[in-house]
């Protein structure tokens, strides 16, 4: 008996092809090829989801820092208002004198974070000062200061840049001038900010997840305020814990000269964890009256 041979499938002539073998093996290979196109289509969806999911964290993170930013604004203008209101009156009063603290102490009631108020006469030297806890720098002569030069030099609203004051904590003065009725320029009206209390809770009340972090910074690189309290008070620009990290400073220094903006850097996940880790970062800025700052 001859025997044959086609492809693969041995045959005799006469005899029936077990044709079962073809559809198991057809079977079998349409199973590896659908198995094939689901784990597929399943890393797909994955991506997809996991492209989605870190979609909806920037979107939650940008939302939170344009909520802060509106809210700190919000803040500040309204210190500005009270201000403006407060030299309005002593405009007509004058800068001391019963009514005139009375006057400053209302300010101080409707600024949430004011710590002082105090009265400046156009050489720099303070009039007066409330609360009584702060009457000692009465008569105190502050015309060296930066924001003070620019109120005696331009008679217009100032705001200083953020300074630790000796209770140490963050802090800023915004001035505002006081104007007689004859217009002339008799000094101005000042409280003093605690800068560092107000972003601490603005940041608070926000509720951000574990892993994001808020850092307020001063254009000369001061952290006014971090969720890293490690932080706050160190310059990026001068203190030895940013020094090896040429291209963080980098980044840091384009991030001040622009309002707002999105990028990337690696630096330790906080001071004290010794891990390097890549952040990503949204800004935005606020400000007034001649100063402003970086969320």
């Amino acid at each position: 008996m001859r025997r044959y041979l086609s492809g693969r499938q041995d045959f005799t002539p006469g005899v029936p092809v077990d044709k079962s073998r073809y559809i198991i093996t057809a079977a079998v290979a349409f199973l590896v090829v659908a198995s094939a196109v689901a784990a597929n289509f399943y890393l797909q969806s994955e991506e997809l989801r996991q492209e989605r999911d870190e979609l909806a964290v920037r979107e939650d993170v940008y939302r939170a820092l344009m909520a802060l930013q509106s809210d700190v604004q919000e803040e500040i203008v309204q210190v500005s208002d009270e201000l403006a209101k407060g030299a309005a009156i002593l405009g007509a009063i004058g800068l001391n004198g019963t009514e005139a603290r009375a006057v400053m102490n209302e300010v101080l009631d409707n600024v949430t974070y004011g710590i002082d108020a105090v009265t400046i006469d156009p050489q720099g030297v303070i009039v007066a000062s409330e609360p009584s806890a702060y009457h000692g720098a009465e008569g105190v002569n502050i015309s060296g200061q930066e924001q003070v030069q620019r109120m005696i030099t331009t008679h217009m609203p100032v705001m200083s840049q953020v300074f630790m004051m000796v209770e140490g904590f963050m802090a800023s003065d915004m001035q505002l001038p006081v104007f007689d009725a004859e217009g002339r320029f008799i000094g101005s009206l000042s409280v003093t900010l605690d800068i560092e209390s107000m972003l601490r809770d603005k940041v608070e009340a926000l509720d951000l997840a574990t892993g994001f972090q808020i850092t307020c910074l001063q254009d000369d690189g001061l952290e006014v305020y971090d969720t890293d309290e490690d932080q706050i008070g160190r310059n990026l620009f001068t203190d030895p814990a940013y020094a090896n990290y040429t291209e963080t400073l980098e980044f840091m220094h384009q991030l001040l000269e622009s309002n707002n903006g999105y990028g990337t850097y690696e630096y330790y996940e906080s001071l004290d964890s010794g891990e390097l880790v890549t952040k990503e970062v949204y800004w935005a800025g606020f400000g007034m009256h001649g100063m402003s700052w970086t969320l």
